[in-house]
């Protein structure tokens, strides 16, 4: 891979705080894989059948990613591994997007936006799936990955600092679900709106921000933005 398109030494934000990084490594071709789970899943979400052709098309959108910021999660591939299809509770996750009326899945820190993308191919409506970043960026990354134009994913994203109050707010306490429809997904600003309506997830996070400001993103997101009957 062109060294040119390495980043240079700079100073990247890492949620509430940035670091400086002296020496960003190249990326590292020879650590690429695929689980034959994620080899499938990644063949049927962008038409690319070749191992070879798919391993230079997510090798590309690597690279791109780690153009905005050299994180090492897109380094060494944490990206494509699906960690929500490893938790003990996905299956309940599914029954609740299939079978809840009005259930809306809100991804945190979702960097391509992958476990998004595989809710959708296990059965969720993309249209009920809204996912969110600190980094625009990544969400368009997120189209490149997948060979989704904005138009042709039904999904809905929002960029934003979880720390901004314009972005996810202090709610009062929620007592039980929310009375009504969720607002409608398509013309979301930030994350406000939907206090009382979601069952977030949020896996990336916790590795962004630091242990004081995930505990406050946690306060708020159980205090407003969960529907109690159905918060993960």
């Amino acid at each position: 891979m062109d060294s040119e398109n390495t980043p240079q030494a700079d100073t990247f934000p890492l949620g509430d705080d940035s670091i400086q990084i002296i020496d960003v490594p190249p990326l590292d071709l020879s650590i690429y894989s695929l689980t034959p789970d994620e080899a499938e899943f990644f063949k049927a979400a962008t038409g690319i059948n070749d191992d070879n052709m798919l391993r230079a098309h997510i090798l590309r959108a690597q690279e791109e990613a780690y153009k905005v910021a050299p994180y090492p999660c897109i380094y060494d591939f944490a990206f494509v591994r699906m960690w929500i299809t490893k938790l003990p509770v996905y299956q309940d996750i599914l029954d609740i997007g299939r079978e809840r009326l009005g259930a809306v899945f809100l991804d945190l820190g979702c960097c391509f936006s992958v476990d998004s993308r595989r809710l959708a191919f296990d059965g969720i409506l993309a249209c009920a799936i809204v996912s969110s970043d600190i980094k625009t960026e990544f969400l368009e990354s997120s189209h490149l990955l997948f060979r989704t134009p904005n138009d042709t994913w039904a999904g809905h994203s929002v960029s934003g600092d979880l720390l901004d109050s314009e972005m996810l707010s202090v709610a009062p306490v929620m007592r039980g679900s929310k009375v009504g429809s969720p607002p409608d997904l398509s013309t979301l600003m930030s994350l406000n709106p939907l206090h009382g309506h979601c069952s977030p997830s949020m896996p990336r996070v916790s590795r962004t921000y630091s242990p004081k400001s995930n505990n406050y993103i946690w306060h708020v997101l159980l205090l407003g933005c969960c529907r109690r009957s159905q918060a993960l």
